[in-house]
């Protein structure tokens, strides 16, 4: 058991900083004052008298027992903690042709006395020598790539540099002490092997918030502090969401629908009519559509093969990305070359400007067709989230509000993501959308959902580009700064293979 007794307020502050790391570890608190009944003590939560510290005013322990803690409250009421410890064995100890499984093996148990502690480094080491002892497989989440036929282990991770000035605060809530105590699990559980996505990120800085998904770093939170951090990030994911109310697009998809036996000449036909209406009407985002329309719908007609990665990219995205981002301050890239960012990446697709002689990267995608996976880490989630990362480091001069952006195909799904820097080392992954791609005519119900989002993503990155254009062309004129390279770099992946999962 592991025995924290307190005593001074300034003790109970560290204990308190100490429960919080107790509490990415544990279930459930369940607080219980000292005149508690029997009925409590039938649950499991005890009054005890220390014998070893007569001289203290403090004549009785409420022993606690920890479960699936989200929040500490009361934390005056608490003097002592109990919780049972499960080690993860050592290197040496490690029989690799046993077979055995370490997770079944009897809870051992480690005490660490908080009475003497007199110094935050030593309450520091204690939950270091603490979380050392744990594994826990509620850390794992429905990304942990349970069907790798290798296990896949993370070295060489980077320490969080402490720094006094950084902050980042969601109304109350300090989200940087949450990213903290939720990265050092991660690290704890590097070794273990395959880590979701949203902990091997943390490993880099990368705090993933979705909105389709509880497999993020907001998952990891009560559901009091989940609202806290989600009503903050409202204004980003409202911003530049299009207003189609006056909008013809949804008749047209209807009709495309309606359409009974659809030939290339009728379908061509009918999309060019929605091509007139929408120069007709001024509509500029009607006429985005309606052009993807005309060159999306005659594909559809045929059978393709979408297990071919760049037939399915060439088929179906290469349309909609062509003519959304055909505002001339744009350039695309698909495959083959590698992030002017990062050398060490190679996105599917990227969209980037250059006003003059630098190459500003401000949008990235990674593509995964129908039925394919990566056998190996990384994953394009994560592949994705680092060369947003790295196109940022390079966006120095614009400080606050520098942003990068990221389009995610998995399949038929399509999701979005804006990335920041809300402190100084910290990178926020916000999902701003998801959606379904259309790859035949019935499908195109859901085409306005989808052109909704990549509209707001395409009016996002293109004020992250007219900020840079302005920047490189006044530095032109003499005014301001060079454009500057961050002197942090995105680490290449410290994947190391282990044995096999049958072995």
């Amino acid at each position: 058991m592991a025995t924290y007794p307190c005593t001074a307020q300034s003790t109970k502050n560290k204990a308190k900083n100490i429960l919080k790391s107790w509490s990415k570890l544990c279930q459930e608190l369940i607080p219980i004052p000292a005149h508690a009944s029997d009925d409590s003590q039938a649950a499991g939560i005890s009054n005890m008298h220390d014998p070893h510290h007569e001289t203290t005013q403090r004549p009785q322990l409420t022993e606690v027992h920890f479960n699936n803690v989200e929040n500490i409250e009361n934390i005056e009421n608490i003097n002592s903690i109990t919780v049972p410890a499960t080690p993860q064995p050592q290197a040496s100890q490690r029989d690799d042709d046993s077979g055995s499984d370490w997770n079944d093996d009897p809870p051992l148990h480690t005490t660490f006395d908080f009475f003497d502690t007199n110094t935050e480094d030593n309450v520091n080491d204690m939950t270091e020598q603490a979380a050392n002892n744990f594994t826990e497989e509620s850390f794992e989440t429905i990304d942990h790539h349970p069907d790798r036929s290798f296990v896949y282990t993370v070295h060489a991770i980077e320490e969080w540099v402490e720094d006094p000035s950084e902050e980042w605060c969601a109304l109350s809530l300090d989200v940087l002490q949450e990213a903290k105590d939720f990265r050092s699990a991660s690290v704890h559980l590097a070794a273990k092997g395959n880590l979701p996505d949203c902990r091997d990120l943390s490993l880099d800085f990368i705090f993933t918030m979705f909105v389709s998904s509880p497999d993020c770093f907001t998952g990891y939170l009560s559901q009091a502090n989940r609202s806290l951090l989600e009503e903050s990030i409202k204004p980003l994911k409202d911003e530049h969401w299009p207003d189609m109310s006056q909008s013809s697009l949804a008749a047209w998809c209807n009709k495309v629908t309606d359409v009974r036996y659809p030939t290339f000449k009728n379908i061509l036909s009918l999309c060019t009519s929605f091509i007139q209406e929408a120069l007709q009407s001024g509509n500029d985002d009607d006429l985005v559509a309606s052009h993807i329309m005309t060159s999306l719908s005659p594909r559809l007609l045929r059978q393709t093969d979408s297990s071919l990665e760049d037939t399915f990219a060439h088929v179906y995205i290469d349309p909609i990305v062509d003519s959304l981002f055909s505002n001339p301050i744009f350039r695309q890239r698909w495959a083959n070359q590698k992030l002017n960012a990062s050398s060490s990446l190679k996105p599917d697709w990227v969209l980037y400007i250059k006003p003059r002689h630098t190459t500003h990267e401000v949008v990235t995608m990674e593509i995964k067709s129908p039925g394919k996976q990566n056998p190996a880490p990384p994953s394009d989630f994560v592949k994705m989230a680092l060369e947003m990362k790295s196109m940022l480091l390079s966006m120095t001069n614009l400080k606050e509000m520098a942003r990068t952006f990221g389009i995610l195909v998995e399949g038929q799904t399509l999701r979005t993501f804006v990335m920041d820097n809300p402190s100084r080392h910290v990178f926020r992954l916000t999902e701003l959308g998801s959606s379904s791609l259309i790859t035949t005519l019935n499908q195109f119900g859901g085409f306005p959902l989808l052109i909704k989002q990549l509209i707001q993503i395409r009016d996002m990155a293109l004020d992250t580009a007219k900020q840079l254009e302005a920047h490189d062309l006044a530095y032109a004129k003499g005014i301001g700064k060079r454009p500057l390279v961050s002197d942090d770099e995105v680490n290449s992946r410290r994947y190391t293979r282990q044995k096999r999962r049958s072995d």
